[in-house]
């Protein structure tokens, strides 16, 4: 239970469902788990405890530190391949967390921000669209400009990629260029560099290939259904679990 909609909406729909309690719930009360951040701009812990009273449940939080840093060979270990985010790590303590609350069984609200478009960025390609039909030299002026914009937002108007595949990964593209290129071995670089066709990219077009006449939201929102969600989301909470 993070407090948001989602699992909100999980929370409050069982609620209803088990009204008098059944014998898997302590005492007729649903268990809900939440993780805290010391960092006050992520932390929803307030909101979750203000939904767990606000629908009875037996809530048990956890605050995530910096010092559960430590924890991370062991959640690469569970992981079993790299990738650019750390947020495996809360998501294993918080699962670390159901677990020593006897729970064996639980259900999340992930995923909706990737079907329902709830991420920052895809207000940000919509408002970025018009933009892309100026000449690139204006767009690359308008990138370096002063205007209040998100540093994935100017990536996105300075390469002004008019198809949904490649603008897609520009928004979600991390680190630099020259970071990724510094991870691989000179024989996949130059195996790579041999062939100017990006297999991904290719991949990603064919997947939205006969959704033309799907709006750009629509499409985006497919794409990350197919990529994202199952490749990142859900494979990410799956290893942790």
């Amino acid at each position: 239970l993070s407090g948001g909609l989602d699992s909100g909406a999980l929370v409050a729909l069982i609620q209803q469902l088990t009204r008098g309690g059944r014998p898997a719930m302590d005492n007729g009360r649903l268990k809900t788990v939440s993780i805290g951040f010391e960092q006050q701009d992520y932390d929803e812990a307030p909101l979750a405890r203000s939904l767990a009273r606000e629908l009875a449940t037996d809530h048990h939080p956890v605050n995530f530190s910096a010092g559960d840093f430590e924890d991370y060979p062991r959640v690469m270990q569970h992981l079993e391949e790299p990738q650019c985010s750390a947020t495996a790590l809360p998501l294993y303590c918080l699962y670390r967390a159901c677990r020593r609350a006897g729970l064996t069984v639980v259900l999340t609200g992930e995923g909706a921000d990737e079907l329902l478009g709830g991420y920052h960025w895809h207000r940000g390609d919509a408002l970025m669209r018009p933009l892309l039909q100026l000449p690139g030299p204006l767009c690359r002026w308008l990138a370096a400009s002063p205007l209040p914009m998100s540093t994935a937002a100017r990536r996105v108007l300075a390469r002004s990629a008019p198809d949904i595949a490649t603008r897609y990964r520009h928004w979600l593209e991390v680190p630099a260029a020259a970071q990724r290129w510094g991870l691989l071995s000179d024989d996949v670089v130059g195996a790579l560099a041999a062939n100017d066709a990006n297999p991904l990219l290719s991949s990603w077009a064919e997947k939205i290939a006969g959704l033309q006449t799907a709006s750009p939201l629509n499409q985006t929102l497919w794409l990350q259904a197919q990529t994202r969600l199952v490749d990142f989301i859900n494979f990410e909470v799956d290893k942790m679990s």
